[in-house]
């Protein structure tokens, strides 16, 4: 009885085990013995002992087959049908006589046991006597019985309690790995628990003894930012015990070398009942955090004042902005007002030159010198029409203004144009000009045809102007990757040097050579630029003195399959009205003296009945009185505009207004009034200057200046005009023949007298002494006269002073 109580009354594993063995070798009669026990499924030795030996020695848990000193056979046999096993002389009787363990030790007597609890094995007990045979009496076996129930039962709890120490243990070194501080209180407030992070942070070394009452003054719990302490109904702990779990973050601990601040949480922890058992609190340190928030607030506030002060400097910018915009937008439009006025007042006056001088050339009693001396008034007109458009064209550009109108036509056809056009200049001057085009190229394509004609017609005059010697190779090529066309021209020229290239492309920038010639404006190449950046391309030029230049560009074409129909140039001359037509009425409205007579004139002499008008308020004064078939109205008029009277018209035609009952035209009006035709005549050089005019009421729209076939095309067009023709003489060209007597041979065998004369005549630029000359050659060489018209014709008069200098340093 008094070994069934020792063994019942010990709990720890190593204790019980060391006891229960020195009980089992003394009342059993054992000389040695092992007690196993079996964990995971394997069969472990935890104690060992030997009679007259007091040490028991408790093992780490060795496997019984590591061990020599007993028959894993037995054992295994005992684990396997939980029956005790006695051998009263192992070596002769039994089913272990074969073991190897029996005959290597030859013991005498083997008792192993299961000790059994609740169905269970709780352990092996394996004792061995090997001094006498039959060792294991009935009675030890008795007693072994006995002690095997409560040594089972003990070894259970043993083992329970260890695994529960273990546990323990193991959670207490996960708290003290936490980085957080853990605190456990009781009810009262009093810590029970502490971790190793929250002694750290608190540098409390030991746990101090206090409730609820003295909590923050014994853990030095003050509020953040203060030297208060903490008010204890609100510390975390004590909001739990009452119920609440907590988290907060303005706690600060006041250690001697340092505060440190803190964010706590805490929790209640109850029983099955809802009790409040104890409460838990974990807190860390966020003094870092702290500074970084203060660092943020004082960077946020700074970046607040910063904003602000951006803000409204940003808004300051943008009513400056605003005002630049505005003033802006203001010299855009008086840029803009300044262009269609300068349109105006230049396209006006040079309308009047060149129309009256188509007007004289329709006269048939002029002499030949006369004629020539119109040709030349037509020739300069239209040069200085093609230099208002240049200066007009770069003020578009500057307005951004300038648009595209494309159209399909054939390239092939405008390369071999432009070879054409350049070709005798270029055999002037004894140059080889070589247009290269690939086949792979296409024929129609669809781009605006008028500034691709004028980019290359600029490039070209430059190249043959600035090039005495060699040539000009133009090449053509298809980008078909990118639906672009490119453009090389080449020339054998004087080159650019490299400080020029830089400003070639600036308005007004003429190269060294450039101005020497004295000729151009310097603006052909900016606008041949822009235009290519407007459809869609680039332009590159590069250069060296002496050794040529190349122009690069390339533009955005889509190809199609044919081109729109071309405007052939006129063959015949409209000499009257056709007969039996109507009596067509005609108004011409502008304010401008010399306008009004041209077209006054010009129709007049064909036939028409032509009624004129100051401004639009005359205009609609005699609409009114002479129902005319079409009208041609200027759009900018004083006392009332074209566009103001247009639309008062149209919206009488619509109205069915009939016009004032007048006896001279009784029997003329048609019964039913046909509505007025109105065309709008505009000096404005601006392409959505048409639709706006198209958008108020007019059928049509002309520019000046113009050309009487535009005037006679659109009387057909609109109010089905026939007209008389005269066939035009095909005008004189001349041939490679003829523009090859320019020669020094063809030169000498005129009088020195007469080339001299010619040359006074140039250097002067008096063109009446020019043709003066030139009738007087024309007595001695027709051909060469002609020639020479040709040349003063073409403005080549470098091409002839060159040859009269050459002649005379040879003579």
């Amino acid at each position: 009885m008094k070994a069934s109580e020792a063994i019942a009354g010990e709990i720890v594993q190593d204790k019980l085990l060391s006891r229960l063995m020195k009980i089992l070798i003394e009342n059993v009669g054992a000389q040695k013995g092992y007690l196993i026990i079996e964990t995971q499924g394997k069969l472990l030795i935890e104690a060992e002992g030997v009679m007259n030996d007091e040490q028991i020695t408790v093992l780490q848990s060795e496997p019984v087959e590591n061990c020599p000193e007993l028959s894993e056979a037995i054992i295994n046999y005992v684990a396997r049908t939980q029956e005790n096993l006695v051998l009263n002389d192992a070596t002769r009787e039994g089913k272990f006589t074969n073991d190897p363990y029996i005959k290597a030790r030859q013991p005498k007597s083997i008792l192993c046991a299961a000790l059994m609890n609740q169905g269970q094995l709780a352990a092996i007990v394996y004792l061995e006597n090997n001094l006498t045979a039959q060792a294991f009496t009935p009675d030890r076996l008795e007693v072994l019985q006995l002690l095997s129930g409560q040594a089972a039962i003990a070894l259970t709890n043993a083992k329970l309690f260890s695994e529960v120490k273990e546990r323990e243990s193991r959670l207490t070194q996960f708290i003290n790995a936490m980085p957080i501080g853990v605190a456990v209180h009781d009810t009262t407030g009093q810590i029970t628990y502490a971790n190793q992070t929250a002694h750290q942070l608190s540098a409390i070394p030991t746990l101090p003894e206090a409730n609820t009452e003295k909590l923050a003054e014994a853990c030095q719990l003050y509020l953040a930012g203060t030297n208060e302490l903490y008010p204890t109904a609100q510390i975390p702990i004590v909001r739990s015990l009452a119920g609440e779990t907590v988290k907060v973050d303005d706690i600060e601990f006041h250690r001697p070398d340092k505060i440190v601040s803190l964010e706590v949480s805490s929790t209640p922890i109850v029983d099955e009942t809802g009790k409040i058992n104890y409460a838990i609190a974990t807190f860390q340190d966020i003094t870092d955090r702290k500074q970084a928030e203060k660092v943020l607030a004082d960077y946020n506030r700074t970046l607040e004042q910063q904003v602000s002060d951006r803000t409204l400097e940003l808004q300051r910018e943008i009513i400056e902005r605003q005002r630049a915009e505005e003033a802006a937008q203001e010299a855009n439009r008086a840029k803009s007002t300044f262009l269609a006025n300068m349109s105006h007042e230049l396209r006006t006056p040079l309308n009047a030159i060149l129309g009256f001088s188509q007007l004289m050339n329709r006269g048939s009693n002029l002499l030949q010198e006369q004629q020539e001396h119109l040709s030349i008034i037509t020739r300069s007109g239209e040069h200085l029409l093609e230099l208002i458009n240049q200066v007009l064209d770069l003020s578009k550009i500057e307005a951004g203004r300038t648009t595209l109108n494309q159209t399909n036509f054939d390239l092939h056809r405008l390369l071999d144009d432009i070879k054409n056009m350049f070709q005798i200049p270029a055999q002037n001057k004894g140059l080889q000009l070589l247009v290269e085009r690939r086949q792979d190229v296409p024929q129609y394509v669809r781009t605006d045809e008028i500034k691709l004609r004028q980019i290359l017609i600029n490039l070209l005059s430059n190249a043959i102007k600035f090039t005495s010697e060699g040539g000009i190779h133009v090449k053509v090529k298809n980008q078909d990757f990118a639906q672009k066309i490119s453009f090389e021209i080449e020339d054998t020229g004087d080159g650019i040097d490299v400080i020029e290239l830089d400003k070639i492309f600036e308005a007004f920038v003429q190269t060294k050579t450039g101005e020497e010639s004295q000729q151009g404006t310097g603006l052909g190449l900016t606008i041949a630029r822009s235009f290519v950046h407007l459809m869609g391309g680039e332009m590159t030029v590069s250069s060296r003195p002496g050794g040529g230049t190349i122009f690069k560009f390339d533009i955005k074409v889509n190809s199609v399959e044919k081109a729109d129909r071309q405007r052939e140039q006129p063959t015949r001359r409209v000499m009257a009205i056709a007969p039996n037509q109507p009596r067509y009425r005609i108004i011409v409205a502008d304010d401008a003296f010399d306008n009004r007579q041209l077209l006054v004139k010009l129709l007049s002499a064909i036939g028409f009945e032509v009624y004129e008008a100051k401004n639009g308020r005359e205009a609609i004064e005699k609409w009114e009185q002479y129902s005319p078939h079409l009208i041609f109205m200027d759009m900018r008029m004083p006392v009332m505009d074209g566009y103001e009277a247009t639309k008062q018209i149209k919206e009488g035609n619509h109205r069915g207004i009939a016009p004032t009952e007048n006896d001279d035209f009784v029997g003329v009006v048609p019964p039913c009034l046909p509505q007025t035709a109105i065309v709008a005549i505009t000096a404005s050089s601006f392409e959505e200057e048409k639709a706006v005019v198209l958008s108020t009421g007019c059928d049509d729209f002309i520019r000046k200046p113009f050309r009487e076939a535009n005037i006679f095309d659109i009387l057909h067009k609109h109010i089905g005009v026939q007209f008389v023709f005269e066939e035009l003489n095909a005008a004189p060209s001349f041939t490679e023949n003829e523009v090859n007597v320019l020669t020094k041979s063809a030169f000498s065998e005129l009088p020195p007298e007469l080339l001299a004369n010619l040359q006074q005549a140039i250097s002067n630029l008096d063109l009446e002494q020019m043709h003066t000359v030139i009738s007087q050659i024309r007595e001695i060489n027709q051909p060469l006269a002609r020639a020479i018209a040709a040349c003063i014709k073409n403005f080549q008069y470098e091409q002839l002073l060159n040859l009269i200098h050459t002649l005379r340093d040879e003579t």
